[in-house]
């Protein structure tokens, strides 16, 4: 898979903790690398069997100029890659287009794109590592800025039930014993959860 050019796929990741930005890294990872459900385990990481997958940088202020640079230098060699970089930058700007759209349905991809590149953009100036040209080169060579919505009660109630399904599955695989829960008890620990409550 390639962008444009014989670049890499470059997918910037943006929104609140806990919404799936890296789940959704470890999963994607694992079914493009990785033919042996065994060594799925290992990916994404180091001993990764499937690819070279770069993730998990996380910024440090002391750092910041090295990873940037070692970013970039991902995107630029690994030309038959999708990279995905994830961050917690933008949540609150993504909490506001939300609310001026009045509904998740009314969020134009397009918008949230470009309000998100535009703060990596003034985020990256603001750093001071990086020079005009160098901050707009990088940010030219995201393909998208993906945000990831907060997470709303019925999203959370899909997740619960899929979660408790795994654990009866689990449960009985290693122990054979069933586990049964009333549709109740579901409501009852999303009510425990944290999310954007509508």
């Amino acid at each position: 898979m390639q962008a444009e050019g014989g670049t890499p796929l470059v997918i910037s990741m943006h929104g609140p903790p806990g919404v799936g930005k890296t789940f959704t890294h470890t999963l994607l990872a694992r079914a493009l690398y990785n033919k042996d459900p065994a060594a799925a385990a290992q990916c994404p990481g180091e001993d990764c069997t499937g690819a070279k997958v770069v993730y998990g940088l996380d910024f440090i202020q002391k750092d910041r100029a090295e990873q940037l640079d070692a970013v970039r230098d991902a995107i630029l060699e690994h030309v038959r890659a999708i990279l995905l970089l994830e961050s917690n930058l933008g949540f609150s700007q993504i909490e506001e287009v939300l609310s001026q759209a009045g509904d998740r349905g009314n969020v134009s991809p397009e918008h949230v794109d470009r309000v998100l590149r535009d703060l990596v953009f003034g985020a990256l100036q603001a750093s001071g590592c990086e020079s005009y040209e160098d901050s707009l080169r990088f940010t030219s060579l995201v393909d998208f800025f993906l945000p990831y919505l907060p997470l709303q009660r019925p999203q959370v109630l899909t997740l619960m039930e899929r979660a408790m399904q795994n654990w009866a599955a689990s449960l009985w695989h290693d122990k054979f014993t069933v586990l049964e829960w009333e549709p109740e008890i579901i409501a009852f620990l999303v009510d425990k959860a944290d999310f954007d409550g509508t």
